[in-house]
Order: structure tokens, then sequence, then C-alpha cells
């Protein structure tokens, strides 16, 4: 007996009130936000167990996406609470 996950509930859950579902009707946006949300979640959960910890460090290692930040973290944090000054000002 296999565990499930709460992907996969709310998946099967999802399939459950359908009669059918195809890769357009996901393309198309037929479908609620939320459950492709659902879906998507699914997906990456199962491409992610094929990747070990020494997979992931490589490919973040040569992303050209994930690189270390020139300012600080509170740097970061003063813009936020600055931001959000000026929203609720106004």
């Amino acid at each position: 007996m296999s565990v499930l996950s709460k992907t996969d509930i709310i998946v099967n859950r999802i399939l459950e009130k359908r009669d059918s579902l195809s890769i357009s009707d996901l393309v198309e946006g037929k479908i609620k936000p939320r459950e492709l949300q659902s879906f998507l979640l699914k997906a990456y959960e199962n491409i992610t167990s094929y990747f070990s910890i020494k997979d992931i460090l490589k490919q973040h290692e040569g992303s050209r996406f994930t690189q270390p930040c020139d300012i600080t973290q509170r740097e970061l944090l003063g813009f936020d609470c600055a931001a959000y000054c000026v929203i609720l000002e106004n």
C-alpha cells in the first residue's frame, strides 16, 4: 500500500470530478488556476524525485539565473519597509 501525498489526493480528486483531461485543456486554460497549480506541483514533485542533491547543486552552480546578490539582506529589508510605508500612506 503506497502512501499518498496531499498533492496526490488533490490531483485524484480533480480527476474524479472530470470525465477527461488533456494537455490542451491545460494549455487553453480550461481548468481552474488552483487546479493547474495542483497539477504543476505534482509534476514538479515527480521531476525532482529524479535528482540528487549533487545534481541540484551542479544545476545551481551552472545557472546564470542563480547568482549571489550584491545587496545585503538588511538593505533589502529597508527597501521593503520604505515601500510599504509609501503604500500605506497613500
